[in-house]
């Protein structure tokens, strides 16, 4: 009974007597090492397969195993890790040998009696736990962040070495947390200690910045994220510590400039504004005195006198244009009214007012704008009227077509102004829409080159994008691109 149930057990059970011939192997033990008579030397079964050590690579000999070693009576269990690899494993498998003396009842000593077990598994798992550790230290190592964890209720705090020179400490691991307080800044440890507090009472990850003083006295910022895990014995907060000293310090240089690129702005358009408005006064004097001195001297003045003063009269209304255009602008980023818009209605609006425009050169005008975006719909207006405008202003030699289409791109919303007018070359794409800046001379279209600038502050103040697509003589494509708006739930 004892035999039958020792040939159902998996792993290879075999015993030896004092000479090292073999008085017993079961079923597995010969599957795997080959049949062999009983009475045969055990090196018989070992030089018989590819027994190599647990380097697989240095052969394995029947005097420096296990059983030899009990056999030669060194006291106690012995134990081999031997690599096999043969007809009974021709994948190879790795084997812990176990040997321990085989007694009679009377104690007499008889023999060996030795075990086989498939360790190929463990070791898989065991080598692939190492592998991954190795590659989580190389990640760790890469990003120079450190590792931590604190048994709240021992009050035992571990740390590896990238943490203690993130931190600052000079003692080794373990210590304990008020070690670990030390190093921080006296105007953060009350509130990183609230917070470890609240951390250590809640299972949710936490992340904590504040400040450290290192040994040397200088000052680093650093950043601790992790988890509280529960454990029997009390909570156990884990995590990783990495220097962030270099990102604080972006954020705040990042932080003044735009600041003062704000406050830049707003005191530009707030000279803007006040230059523009303030020389409205003047210049419409200037016009109005130009216009009466021209009806003055209507009949009297010569050619040349009245060509003066057409030029001084055509100076001052184009100076009032760019005013007029200078104070819109300055305007353009301030007092917006947000709401849910109508495409269609915006596009309406911008047709009505330019209708007789559109008429006088007999555009073709085919819109289809569904949809409804977040905009100030004056604001959405102007835009749409300079858009519309300025492909009356650059129509071609054939009759202007207009097409005014919109789509949804995920939560945005695109209106595009398409027209078959002159176009534009792709190199100007950015400066049609810088300030003042024309591509033509103003004799040969008007204008004062503010219109698009307009446009695209009004766009991207409302949190969308303006571009264009053309090509010379293939005309213009100007796309809106806006914040969608949700839509009603009853």
């Amino acid at each position: 009974m004892l035999l039958q149930a020792l040939d159902r057990v998996g792993d290879c059970v075999a015993a030896v007597d004092r000479q090292g011939r073999v008085i017993y192997g079961n079923e597995r033990f010969e599957e795997l090492l080959g049949a062999r008579p009983l009475g045969a030397h055990l090196r018989e079964w070992i030089d018989g397969n590819a027994l190599l050590r647990e380097d697989t690579r240095t052969p394995f000999h029947f005097e420096e195993g296990a059983v030899e070693r009990v056999l030669r009576g060194q006291a106690g269990s012995q134990e081999d890790v031997v690599y096999l690899k043969g007809p009974g494993a021709p994948q190879g498998m790795y084997l812990r040998w176990l040997c321990e003396p085989l007694l009679a009842p009377t104690g007499l000593e008889l023999g060996a009696l030795s075990i086989l077990r498939d360790v190929t598994f463990e070791r898989a798992q065991s080598g692939s736990l190492r592998e991954r550790d190795e590659q989580l230290r190389a990640a760790l190592d890469a990003v120079d962040m450190g590792t931590f964890r604190w048994d709240a209720a021992a009050d035992v705090l571990f740390w590896d070495e990238h943490a203690a020179r993130i931190m600052g400490l000079t003692r080794p691991s373990p210590g304990r947390i008020a070690d670990w307080m030390a190093r921080v800044h006296p105007d953060d440890r009350e509130t990183l200690q609230a917070d470890t507090r609240k951390a250590v009472a809640d299972p949710a990850p936490f992340l904590f910045e504040y400040r450290v003083i290192r040994a040397d006295g200088r000052v680093r910022w650093v950043q601790a994220h992790g988890r509280v895990l529960a454990r029997e014995a009390g909570p156990v907060k884990t995590g990783v510590i990495v220097d962030i000293t270099e990102r604080r310090s972006a954020e705040e240089a990042l932080r003044r400039t735009v600041e003062q690129l704000t406050r830049s702005n707003r005191d530009l358009e707030d000279f803007a504004f006040v230059a523009s408005h303030d020389l409205q006064e003047p210049v419409r004097k200037l016009v109005s005195f130009a216009q009466l001195l021209e009806r003055r001297i209507c009949g009297v003045a010569d050619e040349e006198a009245r060509r003066y003063l057409d030029y001084i009269g055509g100076g001052a209304r184009r100076l009032k244009e760019l005013l007029d255009d200078l104070l819109d602008y300055s305007l353009a980023g301030r007092d917006y009214k947000i709401e849910t818009v109508a495409l269609e209605d915006a596009v309406q609006d911008a047709l009505r007012t330019l209708q007789p425009r559109l008429r006088e050169v007999s555009a073709a005008v085919d819109s289809r704008a569904s949809g409804r975006v977040r905009a100030d719909r004056a604001r959405l207006t102007l835009v749409l009227r300079h858009l519309v405008d300025n492909a009356i202003k650059f129509r071609g030699p054939e009759p202007l077509r207009l097409e005014i289409r919109a789509r949804r791109e995920g939560a945005r919303c695109v209106l595009t102004v398409r027209d078959n007018g002159i176009g534009i070359e792709e190199r100007y794409f950015e400066r049609i829409f810088q300030p003042f800046k024309r591509l033509h001379g103003k004799d040969e279209y008007p204008g004062t080159g503010i219109g698009l600038a307009l446009c695209k502050k009004i766009v991207e103040t409302l949190g969308g994008r303006l571009w264009v697509e053309s090509a010379p003589d293939r005309g213009s494509a100007f796309s809106v691109e806006l914040p969608c708006a949700q839509a009603s739930r009853r």
